[in-house]
């Protein structure tokens, strides 16, 4: 285990774990939800797999009472300015609404602000049920970019939101 508690272990993503999260980015339900809209293979998850080498992205699959659920981590590191974007999805879907986004929220703020050093997280979400969530998380919604994500053949807000390293409590 990287990182974890009683019920949830942030892991390092391992080759082995590319057939499962390429199955997840593919599917209906999550893929509108995401940036990538295009289908993805094998050859893109090596890629993106091999672009974590470059330790600008700390990515890890989420365990949940031993099954693999989802993923999460902090990417885009600017080791400079200290920042990172917050990157977060839930796979299974009945692993959903089980509370897992709050404690890996948790779990990757104290990796950021603490092992990083990094003085600031960012967000992008493209519904408010999200962003509501978010906020919750301890993220404070900065801006909203009207219209500029479609779902489902619907125009929607993304929320884009942040925690700053002192807003952030243990």
């Amino acid at each position: 285990m990287f990182l974890g508690d009683s019920e949830v272990e942030l892991r390092p993503v391992e080759s082995s774990d590319l057939p499962q999260l390429r199955d997840w980015r593919n599917s209906p339900g999550l893929r509108p939800y995401l940036r990538e809209r295009f289908p993805l293979n094998m050859s893109n998850q090596a890629r993106w797999f091999e672009s974590l080498s470059n330790r600008q992205s700390a990515m890890f699959v989420i365990d949940f009472h031993g099954e693999s659920v989802g993923t999460c981590g902090l990417v885009h590191i600017d080791f400079i300015d200290r920042k990172a974007e917050y990157s977060y999805y839930i796979g299974v879907p009945a692993a959903m609404r089980k509370g897992l986004g709050y404690r890996v929220a948790r779990l990757l703020f104290a990796y950021g602000f603490g092992e990083l050093g990094l003085h600031r997280i960012t967000s992008e979400d493209f519904t408010k049920c999200y962003a509501e969530i978010d906020v919750k998380w301890g993220f404070r919604l900065e801006g909203v970019l009207r219209k500029a994500h479609l779902v489902a053949g619907r125009w929607r807000d993304s929320y884009i939101l942040s925690v700053l390293e002192g807003e952030w409590s243990h």
